[in-house]
């Protein structure tokens, strides 16, 4: 799994879903697919610089919605579409607040390289774990 810090995120490899037991599962094949297949590591690596300034924007955009003096831990999974759009996203139900839904409409916007015709059809999955400090 991918961990960042704020603006600090680390990316190598976006309505909010309700997070039941195949947000596990979700977690568990995004994570498999970033640790060992050299194509979705090839194709992250294009998406990354292309995505990365809209998701540091969408982090100082929802800022507002948190607690100053607090850090928002959550775990997000999300699957990159054929167009190279963000869907199916969800964040751990115990995870969820107003900084989250906020995250998670923000990401919906953010468009990338299509992924690898093998994931066209089912989505390239990605999942980011975040701790972003509220100032």
């Amino acid at each position: 799994m991918i961990k960042s810090a704020s603006v600090l995120a680390l990316f190598l490899f976006a309505g909010m879903a309700h997070a039941g037991d195949d947000f596990d599962a979700r977690v568990a094949r995004a994570t498999k697919i970033e640790r060992s297949s050299p194509v979705g590591r090839a194709y992250l690596m294009r998406y990354m610089p292309e995505a990365m300034s809209t998701f540091e924007k969408v982090y100082g955009e929802c800022s507002s919605r948190g607690t100053k003096g607090t850090a928002e831990n959550f775990t997000v999974v999300f699957d990159i579409d054929a167009t190279g759009g963000i869907t199916n996203v969800a964040v751990r139900e115990k995870e969820q607040s107003a900084y989250t839904k906020c995250y998670v409409e923000g990401i919906t916007k953010i468009k990338g390289p299509p992924p690898p015709e093998s994931f066209a059809k089912k989505g390239f999955p990605v999942v980011i774990e975040e701790t972003h400090h509220i100032r």
